[in-house]
């Protein structure tokens, strides 16, 4: 293997670590299931607690009104059973 070609492969290996560290802070939220809005990725929920979910409306946003709601007593995000009245950090208007 010549010189230039030892010198492209550490630069490919260097970049592609680079890249890596550039994306790990983005990717560890739903990796590690912490990290507020980011959770719920990817098949993730986090808990009732972590949601700081209560089974009262906040207001005039309530969860059979979020985007996260699942009928008839079920979140995207959040784990455990979830009241269609309850409400969360996490609420979404729906569309």
């Amino acid at each position: 293997m010549s010189e230039s070609d030892a010198r492209r492969r550490q630069l490919i290996k260097a970049l592609l670590a680079l890249g890596m560290g550039l994306a790990l802070p983005d990717a560890w939220p739903a990796m590690a299931g912490t990290g507020g809005k980011a959770l719920g990725v990817a098949g993730h929920k986090v808990s009732q607690a972590a949601a700081k979910y209560r089974a009262t409306p906040n207001g005039s946003e309530f969860c059979a009104d979020c985007a996260n709601f699942i009928s008839p007593n079920a979140c995207r995000k959040v784990q455990g059973t979830i009241s269609p009245s309850g409400w969360c950090t996490l609420w979404q208007k729906k569309a």
